[in-house]
């Protein structure tokens, strides 16, 4: 199909009309006259490759002395910073993201496909700059798959975001450089004289919350404090699971086997406990017993 200066192949005209609107057509006209230089820079460019493998040459550096096509700077002066570059239009000194990734997944689904452009909208950024490729180029209507979709994402109706606000809450959490949670006893119980251990019955430094044991614990066990943390109730205690079953954490009092049974049946890979949080020494056996027979892959911690 001809339109204008175009061609528009098959009845991707009609089956895009949603992207091939008045507007687009007259833009690509209007840049239209640069497909000729494109076409002789692609053929200049595979020559050079042909004859560089026939040869079995090196890429080479280009000239210091040549002129950079299309610009009056030397090779050297702009490789010395020796020139003077634009200023960047007020429109562009934003918070821009990149995408280096395409906008559309070939032969996928919307809601699969669409997932990249909905990442870069809720990153609250101004806009968004894609390549509109992947590692192997653009397959069948692979570019016009991206624009389509960054349309359906901005839609005001019916569109990926059309019932999301700026109000909705999605959590915020906030770490501080500090000194450890626990007492010097739990590092160096040898320093400690006997008639002193009453003073140290727990271990935990006082006014330290479960979020504050909950870091040290992840950072202690090589865990990024950027992994998504669920609080959940078990057997009215309230345990945090990071990463899945990658490790759970319970800071809470009276731990017993009912809760050990309970907790056994998600199988975590790590689960920590506080000192405290066990009646005695037997029950905190029982404890780590239980669990040894009824998730035998769990690794128990206690702090």
């Amino acid at each position: 199909m001809n339109d204008n200066n175009l061609i528009i192949q098959n009845n991707l005209k009609e089956a895009y009309s949603d992207i091939f609107r008045s507007e687009v057509l007259s833009t690509l006209s209007s840049l239209a006259h640069f497909n000729g230089e494109i076409k002789e820079f692609t053929a200049s460019r595979m020559q050079r490759r042909a004859a560089r493998q026939q040869q079995k040459k090196r890429i080479a550096f280009l000239d210091p002395e040549s002129y950079i096509p299309r610009a009056n700077i030397r090779v050297q002066d702009a490789r010395d910073g020796q020139f003077e570059g634009a200023v960047i239009p007020a429109d562009l000194q934003r918070q821009w993201i990149q995408g280096t990734g395409p906008a559309a997944k070939p032969d996928a689904p919307v809601e699969s496909s669409i997932r990249n452009v909905a990442y870069a909208l809720l990153s609250g950024a101004d806009g968004w700059m894609f390549d509109g490729e992947d590692a192997l180029g653009q397959t069948g209507t692979m570019s016009l798959d991206n624009q389509r979709n960054l349309k359906l994402a901005k839609a005001k109706q019916d569109g990926l975001f059309a019932n999301f606000t700026n109000m909705q809450d999605y959590g915020f959490r906030e770490y501080r450089l500090d000194e450890s949670n626990m007492q010097d006893v739990y590092y160096r119980p040898q320093d400690i004289q006997q008639g002193s251990l009453d003073l140290f019955a727990d271990h935990i430094k006082p006014g330290r919350t479960s979020d504050d044991l909950l870091a040290q614990v992840m950072l202690d066990w090589g865990l990024l404090l950027s992994l998504k943390i669920v609080q959940e109730e078990v057997v009215g205690k309230k345990v945090f699971k990071v990463a899945g079953n990658s490790l759970f954490a319970c800071f809470d009092s009276g731990i017993d086997e009912a809760f050990a049974k309970e907790i056994a049946t998600e199988k975590p890979l790590r689960i920590v406990f506080r000192d405290a949080s066990f009646q005695n020494d037997t029950a905190k056996e029982n404890v780590k017993q239980l669990l040894k027979q009824l998730s035998p892959d769990t690794e128990m911690k206690v702090i």
